[in-house]
């Protein structure tokens, strides 16, 4: 499934990009150019669109069916995000507003028009240059990682935690940091599933269930932040992950057998649903300088 991509603050020029290479640590053994604060956090949201509860504290699906939450919320243990550092290969980089990259067609007043139709900004269309363009290497420098364990996301609430550490330390090298992907870890959740009229019936009438997803899925993230030492030497990376309120559409709850309580990921069918969904979440990360 395709990752989400979303933008962050500060771009630098492009040949100052192209130019920067990540040399490992400079000041002294188990220093760096720049540190990533404790204090960095990251939010997730469950926002729900107008019509997804009910006055019931139901969550609606979009194929007519109410769900209830065990404890009313949804987890998982942990979130880390991996921080994608750009060095300059053969050929470097090269973006012009004057000249647009490769799938877009004008680019101007800070963004360019995606043949698809959407507007990017320049240091969204910097990074995914940085990350994607031939003769261009990545790769993660540090992972920053918050234990959710035991905490509860629910509808219509913002749960945020602080940074509880980094691998292999919260340190970075001089370089540019052109990336900040987000690895969520299995995901949790247990309650029961009821038909509204016009949808099938269930066998049991009011359907228990339990979700238990266990493969990681990875939300890509672009930023921009040199790190050297004509910027900042200490960073906040805050974040934020919307996740979507289709979580549970296009689950066919009537196909399951009666059972005292069903496994949603024991369908192949309910299972990709899921994923798909989860997939439409958006991660929104911000790397900035922190004094």
């Amino acid at each position: 499934m395709k990752p989400v991509t979303a933008m962050s603050s500060a771009s630098p020029s492009v040949a100052m990009v192209a130019a920067l290479t990540f040399s490992g640590c400079a000041w002294s053994a188990g220093g760096g150019f720049a540190e990533i604060k404790p204090t960095s956090a990251l939010t997730v949201k469950l926002a729900m669109s107008k019509g997804r509860i009910d006055n019931s504290g139901r969550w609606i699906t979009n194929n007519g069916y109410a769900i209830t939450f065990d404890g009313g919320a949804i987890a998982f243990a942990t979130a880390s995000v991996a921080l994608i550092g750009g060095s300059s290969g053969s050929g470097g980089i090269a973006f012009s507003p004057a000249r647009p990259p490769a799938g877009y067609s004008l680019c101007h007043a800070g963004h360019c028009h995606r043949t698809d139709g959407a507007l990017i900004p320049y240091a969204e269309v910097e990074a995914d240059l940085i990350r994607g363009a031939g003769g261009v290497a990545t790769r993660s420098v540090a992972a920053l990682v918050w234990d959710f364990a035991g905490t509860a996301v629910k509808p219509a609430q913002d749960t945020a935690r602080s940074l509880t550490g980094c691998t292999p330390s919260c340190f970075l090298p001089r370089g540019t940091v052109a990336g900040a992907d987000l690895t969520l870890t299995a995901l949790t959740a247990a309650g029961t599933a009821e038909a509204l009229p016009g949808s099938p019936a269930l066998s049991s009438g009011k359907l228990a269930w339990t979700l238990g997803l266990k493969d990681p899925l990875t939300f890509r993230g672009n930023v921009i932040q040199a790190i050297d030492r004509d910027n900042s030497a200490a960073f906040k990376l805050d974040g934020t992950l919307a996740l979507s309120d289709k979580l549970f559409d296009g689950i066919d709850w009537a196909a399951f057998a009666s059972a005292p309580r069903i496994a949603v990921e024991s369908s192949p069918a309910a299972l990709t649903a899921v994923k798909t969904n989860l997939a439409q979440s958006k991660w929104t990360p911000s790397l900035k300088a922190h004094n």
